[in-house]
């Protein structure tokens, strides 16, 4: 019966394959009319195929082969927790895609640690991106990314930079607007928002972790424009060591108030202001309030036109920079002390005018008392 059974399977094997002495060009199973040169074709729902190795270590396999070489070969690895794999020559030679049995799917790395997780598995990426998420419709956005459960308190997007360096200044996020359409259009390069009343649009932090303080909690370069109620902190709460100012006058009559112009052609890409300035000199007004002024890191080329796929280089450079909002308690209280100077003046000025005016009636009297003199004088 088996030799009959083989007989059986080469006879049709024979009939599919050879058409008056010649091979066919396609071959069917399930289809009368292949249309391609192999076409497995079924019509219910337990109709497939399968590939199966029955060795202890075997891993079942399908290979596409190009020019009679390997071009890729996808399948099961016995030896690596079963994980199917799309690979090079074999599943696990320059392994491309792998999907473990628990779902977790990884590009180019074969321990994928995420439900989706992509590496550049020791491929240059150069100054492109790993993935490029295009969308050329008219409407509709390319990526979109969020945390939909309202249990979930971890972050909807993460952008990550592990740069260590100090030749570039890589962000974490980096947001291009780019505009092609005519002048004066409005775009954002990144937008914050909250939906709700006690949210925050958008958050700058720095952690404090010692060393020179000349970074920045937020960095904006060029103008800054706001709208509503710009507030610093000064609640009692956060305060200690509260004593009263003492000598301000003193301090502000140091104070030298300038008109100037920035140097745009010495920094043209610090967003400097153009027109003419009324203020300090900073190296100046640290010589009479230090605490006021503060040595700071600027990108120098921070307003240069920016592009995608680009590396932004480290041009910092330290500068003082100095925070008028402090002067206003220092020049509030230099006005209190000039309003006692000036009450004091006018108290004296007061005792003098009430002197004056005795001298005045004293003189009065006294003319009277020399006409009295003068008639007793002439027998009068």
């Amino acid at each position: 019966m088996k030799q009959l059974l083989i007989k059986s399977t080469l006879l049709v094997a024979s009939f599919l394959l050879l058409t008056n002495g010649a091979f066919a060009q396609n071959v069917g199973i399930g289809i009368a009319t292949p249309a391609m040169k192999l076409h497995v074709e079924g019509n219910a729902a337990t109709d497939g195929i399968i590939v199966n190795n029955n060795a202890a270590n075997g891993d079942p396999v399908v290979q596409f082969r190009l020019n009679n070489a390997t071009a890729f070969t996808m399948g099961v690895d016995d030896s690596n927790a079963d994980k199917f794999m799309i690979g090079h020559a074999t599943i696990n030679t320059n392994t491309r895609i792998t999907i473990e049995s628990g779902g977790n799917i990884g590009i180019r790395t074969t321990a994928p640690g995420n439900m989706l997780h992509m590496t550049n598995g020791g491929a240059a990426v150069g100054a492109t991106s790993m993935a490029n998420f295009e969308n050329a419709d008219a409407a509709g956005v390319a990526l979109a990314s969020r945390n939909s459960s309202t249990a979930s308190g971890y972050n909807g997007f993460e952008g990550i930079t592990d740069y260590n360096g100090t030749t570039y200044i890589p962000a974490g996020v980096f947001g291009l607007a780019i505009y092609n359409g005519p002048a004066n259009a409005a775009t954002i390069g990144v937008r914050g928002a909250s939906n709700e009343w006690q949210g925050t649009g958008v958050r700058g932090s720095r952690y404090n972790g010692g060393g020179a303080n000349t970074g920045w909690g937020g960095e904006f370069y060029d103008d800054l424009g706001y709208t509503g109620f710009l507030g610093t902190i000064s609640d009692a709460r956060t305060k200690k060591n509260i004593q009263p100012m003492q000598a301000a006058l003193s301090m502000i009559t140091q104070l030298r108030p300038v008109t100037y112009n920035y140097d745009t052609e010495k920094y043209p890409y610090l967003g400097l202001s153009t027109t003419e300035e009324f203020g300090f000199i900073a190296q100046e007004v640290q010589q009479v309030l230090p605490t006021v002024t503060r040595t700071k890191t600027l990108d120098t080329e921070a307003c240069k036109e920016a592009g995608p796929n680009q590396i932004h280089q480290n041009k910092n450079q330290e500068f003082l920079v100095m925070d008028y909002v402090r002067l206003v308690p220092i020049l509030t209280q230099g006005i209190k002390e000039q309003q006692v100077q000036i009450q004091e003046l006018q108290q004296k000025a007061d005792q003098a005018e009430a002197l004056q005016t005795e001298v005045n009636q004293l003189r009065s009297e006294l003319e009277e008392l020399r006409k009295v003199v003068d008639k007793l004088s002439a027998g009068n």
